[in-house]
């Protein structure tokens, strides 16, 4: 019973249900960024994992242009790399010109750890950190954040399919083709590409997160199929474990339309990624599963139900108070479950009973919506 209860530390601790909206239905996290800005999400993404983030004034700037050396300090914090950076040796000289407050401290490391990684190539004097970045040249970057150097070489005798594609550098088509390959940036409704536009912070926060999926993620990056749900609690399939993540009225929630929306959007086997802090969700977006996702079957299994409300009745194996948890004997696999802070709870003999009052062995059935228990009845 103890290694079982062990073996299911991966439920969120203390998980709250208060009724809220989402911060996103309310405000938006800067001040310059109205709650329609077509890249909300992505801006929200990576201020959620302390990538990008506004001055002093609580302004993010969105269409402010980003310099070539803003861009590749940004495309290494998206790496996930963050033990490999602190590792890397900063006595080194930069092999090219910076700042004086960018040839220091972490900021050296992250660039010196961009020469590493060969998102900065110094022989091909293709980086002047003071110069703003062109489609064309971050198309170069994101491609080679991705690790996809190699197949851009092989596609730069393809003409790309933009009436200015005689506009481009000869040195970008086979990035400009590998970065529309992965979906890192697209053509403009004209189908011009517009190589020497300069790209905004707006448009940078976009092309990192369309990024991610061939990058490592974060400490706080979590991603899996919606298990449970309920008006302030998420549970997803991480792995081959069943987590319990928060949401508050800080969390903000995305559709697959990348729109803005409250919890009762989202359904059950949606698959959804999340910047976590602890168990609270800060963000959060439906997006495709990958093509290869495997759905292995946790122990315990966590049954998923439907979308409806439905009854379900055993004898208890386990209860958690603390993790607001209830797992059931089966013939097969026990099958758990996260419980409500506000469900009800019956027990002859007992009034205003809690969680704390139900003991293994105990007949029990209960009423679950959503995956979320929201009655108890110990008969």
């Amino acid at each position: 019973m103890a290694s079982l209860l062990a073996g299911l530390f991966f439920l969120a601790q203390g998980l709250m249900f208060p009724v809220v909206l989402s911060a996103a239905q309310q405000a938006t996290p800067f001040n310059d960024v109205a709650p329609d800005h077509w890249a909300l999400k992505y801006i929200v993404n990576l201020s959620a994992r302390d990538i990008m983030s506004g001055d002093n004034n609580g302004n993010f700037r969105p269409d402010q242009p980003i310099s070539q050396l803003e861009a590749v300090l940004l495309a290494v914090r998206c790496m996930g790399q963050d033990n490999a950076i602190s590792e890397v040796n900063a006595d080194a000289d930069l092999p090219f010109e910076v700042p004086s407050w960018a040839n220091k401290g972490v900021f050296k490391k992250e660039l010196l750890f961009a020469v590493e990684q060969g998102l900065l190539v110094p022989s091909q004097k293709d980086f002047i950190a003071s110069d703003f970045a062109s489609r064309a040249w971050i198309s170069q970057l994101m491609v080679r954040l991705i690790g996809k150097q190699s197949e851009a070489f092989t596609m730069n005798s393809t003409t790309p399919d933009f009436i200015d594609a005689d506009e481009m550098p000869s040195w970008s088509i086979g990035y400009i083709n590998a970065a529309l390959k992965y979906d890192l940036i697209s053509k403009f409704p004209d189908g011009s590409f517009k190589p020497e536009q300069l790209v905004t912070r707006a448009q940078t926060a976009t092309l990192l997160t369309r990024a991610e999926p061939y990058l490592t993620p974060s400490a706080n990056q979590v991603e899996g199929p919606i298990t449970a749900l309920s008006p302030d609690t998420i549970g997803l399939q991480v792995g081959q474990a069943v987590m319990g993540y928060t949401l508050t009225d800080d969390s903000y929630l995305f559709d697959l339309n990348d729109k803005a929306c409250t919890w009762d959007a989202l359904k059950l086997g949606d698959y959804a990624n999340l910047v976590i802090d602890g168990a609270k969700i800060e963000y959060l977006a439906i997006s495709e599963p990958p093509a290869a996702t495997i759905t292995p079957q946790p122990q315990p299994v966590f049954e998923q139900g439907g979308t409806e409300t439905f009854h379900k009745s055993g004898l208890v194996y386990l209860v958690s108070a603390k993790k607001r948890l209830i797992v059931l004997s089966t013939d097969g696999p026990p099958l758990a479950y996260l419980v409500s802070t506000a469900a009800r709870i019956s027990i002859p003999g007992i009034e205003n009973a809690t969680l704390n009052d139900i003991q293994d062995n105990d007949y029990v059935e209960l009423t679950i919506t959503n995956g979320i228990i929201t009655q108890i009845t110990v008969q």
